[in-house]
């Protein structure tokens, strides 16, 4: 599961989703960064891990207070917890 969101403002989408290997406090954040070459490209999309803070299950949205950024929602299963988080739309980077 994963979310379309240009998280540096290039003009593609970009895929934001959670990984987990099952343990407590391991999940992670992740933004796969889509190649200038588009949905062709040979090379890999760009990994950035954001934050050890999903891991099975994601709610992305939009805000209107927060123009330059989404909201991030995960579930933490494996914590027993539920997060939220924001992310600039500009870098990707946590706000």
């Amino acid at each position: 599961m994963g979310y379309w969101v240009d998280l540096n403002g290039d003009g593609r989408k970009d895929l934001v989703t959670a990984r987990s290997n099952a343990k407590a406090g391991d999940g992670q954040l992740l933004w796969f960064e889509h190649p200038k070459e588009g949905l062709d490209a040979t090379e890999p999309w760009t990994e950035h891990v954001l934050c050890n803070c999903a891991d099975v299950s994601i709610e992305v949205t939009t805000l209107p207070e927060y123009k330059y950024e989404v909201v991030v929602f995960a579930a933490h299963f494996f914590d027993e917890a539920i997060r939220m988080m924001r992310v600039s739309t500009v870098d990707g980077s946590l706000i």
